[in-house]
């Protein structure tokens, strides 16, 4: 920021220099005034070639509201506030010398006579505001002195302002065509850099959110340059077909609309410091300043003219005291603006005042205002330029808070997804022993009515005592969660009685549907590298799943030795499942999501076998059944399974459970699923 600052006070100090050098190169530093020697302004002595003469208007005698032919009398006064009239003046001259004589006529049309002999015409002159056109531009004629003595007569009609006579130069045509020259220059780089500076800001307002300033800085810097261009010596001859009266609006307008954007500008820079009924009677106030300007005729508006300056006068002084007494601590640009403001005002007072008088005619041409405009403009673009970087910076904060939220909200996301799906697991978990206690309970109590097979019912009654100490269990590990898959299912347990408790455990439930629970079991196999819970978990859900989806069919659990594999499966007669699904059925929540289950039983089976170095495998066919499959790998050292050495003594249970022949293996061989 601070090398900012630098910058742009360096580029502001250029440009006060160049615009002053610049403006300094357009009006005649050998401008000299004639002396009057016996009643006539005495030119003989001033270097032609090199100097520019001004004809005072003092030195004019005026004829108002009279058009009075060379050497005609009439009827002289002092009064030049009259729509038409006639000037004389008396000039001694270079004998035999080619001069030019210039007059700048904005609002006039002028006729001119030197000796006599008609020298140019700018417009139609007249007595009638239906007679008379003036044109936009400035009249520049030639003329040699053929005695000593010239007398000049000058028709002028202008019913668009009431101004006197326009400024009357004499000298070489040379001498005021290179004068011409640099004035066009002049008013085509301020104008032109008045309008580069609106659009600049216009595309600001466009691409930087709109901001107010922006577009009542642009409409200030547009209004400058359309001043410029109606106002200059080129832009004047290009509008002179169109007239003195257009012109003439056009010019008012981009004034009062610069002095206008302006107010407003500094009202919008300072916000909430002027009072709202403050800035709406202002906008009232420039809007029919504007409506005047735009419905009366210029010499209506231009008798005005006296008051629209007062007004905005008193609307300008008023905004600039409230901000000087209600700002507190303003920021970098709001300074830079006030002092903008108060360079332009103070310079115009000064100029128009104090050094009109004190300064040589070639300062006093404006020249300082103009400059002290270029240094406005120019500082007031610094300060928007630091408050689009300040608002630039602002934003990318913004953008930044904006990432990091979303961040948290991702996290909180993601944190919501492991919440639901740990009350997903958590819920599964438990949903199994749950239904086994369920189960041997709702058997225990058959029993109990019916009177029968009392020992029935303590074995049962010891399964829930069981799998009430393993849902504790399960418990406490769930609630913790801080031990992985693989330490859960690590480990090595004798794989074929597992798998016959657990046909104990889920026998009553495959029964709730009308099933029958067969065993596929050899008599032994070595040592599993898989831990009892993990195994008991794989198995419960397996059960689970076919027990669920299979009615009046057989839920087949077999085991078998697979070289360095050990080899367990569920197979059903259920319902089945298209293979399109299969993939699915191994994600989280998508198995069982549209039976308003939980879904976890395959991918939590999957996720433990993993864990342990095996695969799950799974086939299905919609109506003949499903099969899983899991082989996990062999213990570092083998164990006796003691598969014959425990009677389970529940094959009385409603349903039964099918003992097959040991050693044979109802799963598939090799890696080929038949379903």
């Amino acid at each position: 920021m601070r090398r900012t600052m630098v910058g742009g006070i360096g580029f502001f100090v250029l440009t006060l220099l160049c615009s002053f050098l610049l403006g300094a190169r357009t009006v005649p530093a050998n401008h000299v005034t004639a002396p009057l020697r016996d009643g006539a302004l005495d030119l003989t002595g001033v270097d032609l070639g090199r100097d520019v003469v001004g004809l005072p208007p003092e030195s004019f005698t005026h004829y108002p509201e009279q058009l009075l032919a060379p050497g005609e009398a009439g009827g002289a006064t002092g009064d030049w506030a009259s729509p038409y009239g006639t000037a004389r003046v008396r000039v001694r001259l270079p004998a035999g010398e080619p001069l030019a004589l210039s007059a700048t006529a904005p609002d006039h049309a002028l006729r001119v006579w030197a000796g006599g002999q008609e020298v140019g015409a700018w417009g139609t002159v007249g007595a009638t505001a239906k007679d008379s056109r003036a044109r936009a531009g400035n009249l520049i004629a030639g003329l040699v002195a053929e005695a000593p003595v010239t007398d000049l007569t000058i028709w002028h009609s202008g019913f668009v302002r009431h101004y006197g006579l326009p400024a009357v130069y004499v000298g070489s045509a040379a001498n005021l065509a290179a004068q011409q020259e640099r004035l066009v220059l002049r008013d085509s780089l301020f104008a032109g850099g008045a309008l580069a500076a609106a659009l600049l800001f216009l595309g600001m307002f466009s691409f930087f959110g709109r901001k107010a300033p922006y577009a009542l800085f642009a409409l200030c810097c547009g209004c400058l340059g359309v001043y410029n261009l109606v106002t200059g010596s080129l832009p004047l001859a290009l509008l002179a077909p169109a007239g003195a009266a257009p012109v003439a609006r056009l010019e008012y307008l981009a004034l009062f609309g610069f002095a206008s954007g302006f107010i407003l500008y500094l009202c919008a820079t300072f916000p909430g410091l002027v009072a709202r009924w403050a800035r709406r009677a202002g906008v009232a106030l420039f809007a029919l300043i504007g409506l005047s300007l735009l419905a009366l005729p210029p010499w209506q508006f231009t008798r005005l003219l006296w008051v629209y300056v007062a007004a905005e006068a008193v609307a300008g002084v008023f905004v600039i005291a409230t901000l000087v007494a209600r700002a507190r601590r303003p920021s970098v640009e709001q300074r830079l603006v006030l002092l903008a403001a108060g360079l332009l005002v103070a310079v115009a007072l000064l100029e128009q005042t104090l050094l009109r008088w004190a300064l040589p005619h070639w300062y006093a041409t404006g020249l300082l205002t103009s400059t002290a405009m270029a240094g406005m403009v120019v500082l007031n673009m610094i300060a928007l330029a630091i408050h689009a970087m300040r608002a630039e910076r602002d934003l990318e904060r913004s953008r930044r808070a904006e990432q990091a939220m979303r961040d948290a909200n991702r996290s909180l996301q993601r944190l919501g997804e492991l919440q639901r799906g740990f009350l997903r697991t958590m819920s599964h978990e438990l949903r199994t022993p749950l239904a086994v206690m369920g189960g041997h309970a709702q058997l225990s109590a058959q029993k109990l009515r019916l009177g029968i097979d009392k020992d029935d019912i303590v074995r049962r009654m010891g399964v829930i005592s069981r799998e009430s100490i393993r849902l504790g269990e399960l418990v406490n590990s769930l609630l913790e969660r801080d031990h992985p898959v693989d330490e859960r299912a690590g480990g090595g347990c004798l794989p074929v009685p597992v798998a016959r408790h657990c046909a104990q455990l889920y026998e009553p439930l495959v029964a709730r549907n009308g099933n029958r629970l067969r065993l596929a079991l050899p008599g032994r196999l070595p040592v599993a590298a898989i831990s009892e819970q993990g195994l008991t978990q794989v198995l419960l859900n397996l059960l689970a799943n076919s027990a669920r989806h299979t009615r009046q069919g057989v839920v087949e659990l077999g085991a078998r030795l697979e070289g360095a594999r050990v080899a367990l499966w569920v197979r059903d007669t259920g319902e089945g499942m298209p293979e399109a699904l299969l993939a699915e059925m191994v994600q989280p929540g998508a198995a069982g999501e549209r039976a308003g289950e939980s879904g976890l039983g395959l991918p939590l089976s999957r996720e433990i076998v993993e864990a342990v170095g095996g695969i799950l495998r799974l086939d299905s066919h919609v109506g003949e059944g499903t099969l899983v499959e899991i082989r996990v790998p062999l213990a570092d050292t083998d164990g006796d399974d003691g598969g014959d050495s425990r009677d389970d003594g529940l094959g009385g249970g409603v349903g039964g459970i099918d003992h097959s022949e040991t050693g044979r293996s109802g799963g598939a061989d090799g890696d080929h699923l038949a379903g």
